[in-house]
């Protein structure tokens, strides 16, 4: 089993790339996501947030689709699926296409000049 304690305790910006692997997937994984001000870093013994770890990459074979993915190395499949991700998008989505459709009356013109 591939090892990701090099994320551990990593105090990473959620909109870094590693972080589209979310912990919640793991097999035997205690790991989870907590919400950390400057103070808590500080407290931690942390300047600033750590870069996202870059320690290469993995296939990974879906034995049921046959589907090749590329998973970052300490990281397992299937961490990059957030339940509920895909029923909010298309929950957006169809409000947004429902905004679409509305009828908008014309801007009206300024008539006036200066």
């Amino acid at each position: 089993m591939r090892t990701h304690a090099s994320r551990t305790s990593a105090g990473i910006i959620w909109c870094y790339a590693q972080t589209a692997h979310y912990p919640s997937n793991g097999i035997c994984s205690n790991c989870g996501v907590e919400t950390l001000n400057e103070s808590d870093l500080r407290h931690m013994g942390k300047e600033g947030l750590d870069a996202a770890p870059s320690d290469g990459t993995y296939e990974h074979i879906d034995n049921t689709t046959g589907e090749v993915v590329t998973v970052p190395n300490g990281v397992q499949p299937g961490w990059d699926y957030a339940p509920g991700q895909t029923a909010n998008e298309l929950a957006i989505a169809s409000r947004l296409n429902r905004l679409d459709n509305v009828h908008r009356p014309p801007l009206p013109c300024n008539t006036t000049t200066i």
